[in-house]
């Protein structure tokens, strides 16, 4: 008859994940470890606010915008070459003062550049464009000083470029339509704008050959010489091979 077992079985439990985390809370509470060293210090969570902290790049704010100098100048120019815009016994605060009263931007001084064109320029740090949207009172407090036949626009980069087979008018066409004070002018500058976004006009567009010469050739159509902004679009454009833009619902090509 064998013997009655007499061994006994050692059950071992395994400790659950809460009851390892109390003990070592209770641990770390006396800031002794099991062997008797010192613990550190627990590293505490940086909760710090301000512009850009905790924020995702999309969230974070962005710098105010500073205009560059040309952003802050507006050109006004004559429509004569090699004339200068203004009147004996006027000088250019006069005509600041004028621009100041017809616009809520404001110029705080104004001088000629090297073209003999007038160079307003805004108060620091205030883009000259909102202004444009003022051009026609500024024109008018402008001409209040008997000073006439001038264009505004902004100091930007320009390219000249040439628009070839631009219509004159019809058959019975007459000299005095392209005159300087002629409605023939804005009517052209309006079609180009207004059917070819992409073109900023930055002067009034130029026959290249003078109306008399083309009307005694009976010709209806020439080619005009434009300023325009200088946009990446327009240089582009450049690049290809026939650029065009619409006027008069026919292509008319153009060129640098």
């Amino acid at each position: 008859m064998p013997p009655p077992n007499t061994s006994t079985t050692t059950t071992t439990t395994t400790p659950t994940n809460n009851a390892i985390k109390q003990t070592w809370a209770a641990i770390t509470a006396t800031g002794i470890d099991l062997d008797g060293f010192r613990l550190a210090p627990a590293r505490k969570r940086n909760n710090a606010k301000g512009p850009g902290i905790n924020t995702t790049p999309q969230q974070a704010p962005s710098a105010p915008s500073t205009p560059h100098a040309r952003q802050r100048r507006l050109i006004i120019r004559s429509i004569e070459k090699n004339r200068r815009v203004g009147k004996a016994g006027l000088t250019p605060a006069h005509i600041r003062d004028a621009v100041n009263s017809a616009t809520s931007t404001k110029f705080a001084y104004a001088e000629y550049n090297r073209q003999d064109e007038l160079v307003p320029t805004a108060m620091e740090n205030l883009p000259a464009e909102p202004a444009l949207r003022d051009t026609r009172e500024i024109t008018k407090a402008i001409n209040g000083l008997d000073i006439f036949g001038f264009d505004i626009s902004l100091d930007v980069a320009t390219v000249n470029i040439v628009i070839d087979s631009v219509p004159l008018g019809d058959e019975d066409w007459t000299q005095e339509d392209w005159e300087l004070n002629s409605e023939k002018w804005p009517e052209l500058e309006g079609e180009i704008t207004d059917f070819n976004p992409g073109f900023r006009l930055m002067d009034r567009p130029k026959w290249l050959r003078s109306p008399s010469a083309l009307l005694s050739e009976k010709k209806t159509k020439s080619s005009i010489m434009v300023a325009v902004q200088a946009t990446d679009w327009v240089k582009d454009q450049l690049t290809r091979n026939k650029p065009y833009l619409a006027l008069s619902g026919e292509r008319c090509y153009f060129r640098k």
